[in-house]
């Protein structure tokens, strides 16, 4: 009985020393939302009845496409990312243009992610190795 009860308290303490490790945010499968916006109906508000029923976006003075040229940065694993990239005074000025909606792989950055070694799906779960090849922050002007 006194072994069964030792056997137990030290599987306690070996979980409990295991289960209280700091996992980084992209380890962490209760982080699914970081900087997410919250779900919504997909509509473009009009500033009038007549151009609501023309139906072009690109008139409405509250639309705004994210078609464009943007800022681009790659980033060799998570600790070597750009960490405030999305303020307004960090200066990107030295990262290289890439054209949205796009394929940075097609653009001459990186390698297209099934070419990769180490990057696999089994089942519902996304492996990866923590020797990340590269990260992609990007920022529109």
């Amino acid at each position: 009985m006194i072994k069964h009860l030792k056997i137990t308290f030290l599987f306690l303490i070996v979980f409990g020393t295991l289960s209280g490790q700091d996992k980084k945010e992209w380890e962490d499968p209760a982080v699914f939302n970081i900087n997410r916006t919250a779900p919504h109906a997909n509509f473009i508000p009009f500033e009038n009845e007549r151009l609501a029923l023309e139906n072009n976006a690109n008139q409405s003075a509250y639309f705004q496409s994210l078609n464009g040229i943007w800022k681009f940065n790659i980033a060799s694993n998570p600790e070597n990312r750009p960490v405030d990239f999305y303020k307004h005074d960090f200066d990107v000025s030295t990262w290289p243009d890439i054209k949205v909606p796009g394929n940075w792989e097609r653009q001459g950055f990186d390698t297209a992610i099934n070419k990769k070694p180490g990057c696999f799906w089994i089942a519902r779960f996304f492996l990866y190795h923590t020797n990340f090849s590269t990260l992609h922050p990007f920022r529109k002007l």
